[in-house]
Formats: structure tokens, sequence, C-alpha cells
């Protein structure tokens, strides 16, 4: 877990360039998720029920990365930024396996939970950083929000 100190002033340099880079890393996680779950809700055909599902998660990543943002704002650091590279090619692949798997939402619950293992990862390893604490109660709160996610999606794809 997190070695947390009252404040960024509180960091060496070095860690302070860290938070940041871990922050503009998650960041961009985050636009990533975000954009991946309304692919997902635009991909879903004849299933209003997981496109709210998606359209939700959309929402609640887009919230993510503007805590991020202002997290980012207020050490004084750029956060205009958008997704990655590796970002759209998941989209772009979770395109592909839409057009496949017409009616069978399985395969896209199981492309957003390998997402969200992915990102729960990151949350997790940026929480054994030392951070300011205001920043490491924001990841942590994020990281469980994510872990209730991917959660969410096992159940969906195995509901038995």
């Amino acid at each position: 877990m997190a070695t947390l100190v009252d404040a960024y002033s509180d960091l060496t340099p070095h860690e302070q360039r860290n938070v940041v880079a871990v922050l503009t890393e998650l960041l961009q996680i985050a636009l990533d998720a975000e954009q991946g779950f309304i692919h997902a809700a635009r991909d879903t055909q004849g299933d209003s029920g997981l496109r709210a599902v998606f359209e939700d998660y959309a929402g609640r990543r887009a919230t993510m990365a503007k805590q991020l943002r202002d997290q980012l704002d207020r050490l004084g650091a750029p956060s205009d930024m958008t997704g990655t590279m590796v970002g759209k090619v998941h989209r772009t692949f979770m395109d592909a396996v839409a057009a496949v798997v017409k009616g069978r939402p399985v395969r896209m619950l199981v492309e957003c939970e390998r997402g969200e293992a992915f990102a729960l990862r990151k949350w997790e390893s940026a929480l054994e950083m030392k951070l300011p604490m205001d920043v490491g109660n924001v990841l942590l709160d994020q990281r469980t929000e994510i872990q209730g996610t991917h959660d969410a999606f096992d159940r969906m794809r195995r509901p038995w």
C-alpha cells in the first residue's frame, strides 16, 4: 500500500516527477476506458440494458479522468491529453469482435473485464508509491471503483 505524506511539497523532486508521471499514465488509461465503454455501448446491439451498463461505466471513467486532471492541474502539470495508441488498438479490436459476435455479448464482456484487469494492475502499482495523501485517497477510491467494475463484468459473463 502507498506511503502517504501530508503534501506534495513533502516529496523529493524525483518523487514529485514520479507522481506526475503516474497520474498522467492513469489519466490516459481512464480516457481509454471511457472511450472503450462508449464503443462497447455503441456496438451492443439489441440489448438496451447492457448498453446502459456500458454508458454508465463510460460516465464513471469520465469522472475518474476529471479527478485525475484536477490533481494534475493542482500540481501544475499538463493534463490536456487524450488516450493512448494501445487503447485505440483495443477499441478497434473490440469493434471487430462486435461485428463477429452480434447478439452474443459474452465476448464484449470478456474484453471489458480484461481492460479493467489491466487498469486495476496500474492503479495497484501506483498505490505502492510514495504519494501525497490527497492523491492517494483519490487513487484508492478509483481502485475500488475499478475492482467493482471488474467484478461486475465477471458476474455478468458467468451469472451462475
